[in-house]
C-alpha cells in the first residue's frame, strides 16, 4: 500500500477504491507510470477492481489519449442534413 501511495494521484487518491494498488505484481510488471494511467482510467470508469486495471493494462488502454478529445467536423456531403434542414417546418424539401 505504501508503494502505491508513493506513485501519483490516481493510485494514491483513494486506496480503498482502486484495489489493484494493493497487488504488487501489476506495478512491478507494468511500472508505476502505466499503473497510474490505468488507475486513473479505472477511476474515471468508476470500476475499482483489480480485474479492471489488469484489463486496461493488458489491452494498453492506459496508453491511449485520455479525457475530452475534440470530435472532427462532419464532412460536407449532399446526403448529410444539418440543423438548417430541420429548422423550418414550412419549407418543403425534395427528398
Amino acid at each position: 500500500m505504501a508503494e502505491a501511495a508513493g506513485c501519483r494521484p490516481g493510485t494514491g487518491n483513494d486506496p480503498n477504491k482502486v484495489q489493484s494498488v494493493r497487488r504488487g505484481p501489476l506495478g512491478r510488471r507494468s511500472g508505476a507510470e502505466r499503473l497510474e494511467a490505468a488507475s486513473a482510467r479505472a477511476l474515471h470508469l468508476q470500476s475499482y477492481s483489480y480485474r479492471t486495471v489488469k484489463n486496461i493494462l493488458s489491452s494498453a488502454q492506459d496508453r491511449l489519449p485520455f479525457g475530452d478529445t475534440e470530435t472532427p467536423p462532419t464532412p460536407h456531403h449532399d446526403n448529410i442534413r444539418g440543423a438548417a434542414y430541420y429548422a423550418d417546418p414550412e419549407e418543403t424539401h425534395s427528398c
